[in-house]
């Protein structure tokens, strides 16, 4: 077994996200995409950890479970879920930005596990996937 076929991965999408497709208009043909990075990455890792230093007061160790769980869902906001288009919320279009994603990841909970299952997934960021799909492209009217 080759490792590097196997589980490398693409460290630029890992920190910058990947463009996912999540929906397609048949009759318009719009695609609906979201582009997610790697949970774990660097800019989370900091995102996370300045962001729980700026939530401790009087020092204290750990914070509850409640506030965890907001500074957490900020942090993919932000580091995460880092675009999108074409999505819409309550029959709204909804335009990405960091405080609509918050708000998105709160009240719909499971699209957070989504998300955070997309940015977790090895299969997301691979590269053999990528060399795979590159050659599966049909060849342009230029030949290349």
């Amino acid at each position: 077994m080759d490792i590097f076929k196997s589980y490398a991965t693409d460290k630029t999408l890992e920190e910058n996200g990947v463009k996912i497709i999540v929906a397609k208009d048949d009759k318009s043909g719009k695609e609906s995409w979201i582009r997610v990075a790697r949970l774990g990455n660097q800019k989370f890792n900091q995102c996370f950890d300045r962001l729980q230093k700026q939530n401790r007061v009087n020092g204290m160790k750990k914070l509850s479970p409640e506030v965890t769980e907001k500074l957490l869902i900020e942090a993919i906001a932000e580091t995460i879920l880092v675009d999108w288009s074409g999505l819409s919320y309550k029959g709204e279009e909804i335009a990405y930005s960091k405080e609509n994603a918050i708000k998105m990841l709160t009240e719909a909970k499971d699209w957070l596990d989504e998300i955070v299952t997309l940015a977790k997934n090895m299969e997301t960021f691979r590269i053999q996937d990528m060399e795979d799909s590159a050659k599966n492209l049909p060849k342009s009217s230029v030949g290349i």
